[in-house]
């Protein structure tokens, strides 16, 4: 099925706005924003890739951002 940019674009938007109450804690969930990231949801997606038992991200911070042909910002651990 073929959707049109209109209701690609009316779909994001109700997405952005059903998000905009949540916390990611899971790494079945995606975030929409860099500002979605939690420590919990980046210990749920990383952990186990470690193979670390009881690794967890207490903390994080954004770095600067770097937009052009997409978004991209690092993410620095604690």
């Amino acid at each position: 099925m073929a959707f049109t940019f209109d209701e690609i674009k009316k779909k994001f938007a109700l997405e952005v706005e059903q998000a905009a109450n949540r916390t990611l804690s899971s790494a079945d969930e995606l975030p929409l924003s860099y500002e979605e990231i939690t420590p919990a949801w980046l210990t749920s997606v990383l952990a186990p890739a470690l193979g670390v038992a009881g690794a967890q991200v207490v903390a994080h911070r954004l770095g600067e951002k770097d937009e052009g042909t997409s978004s991209r910002r690092r993410i620095l651990l604690r």
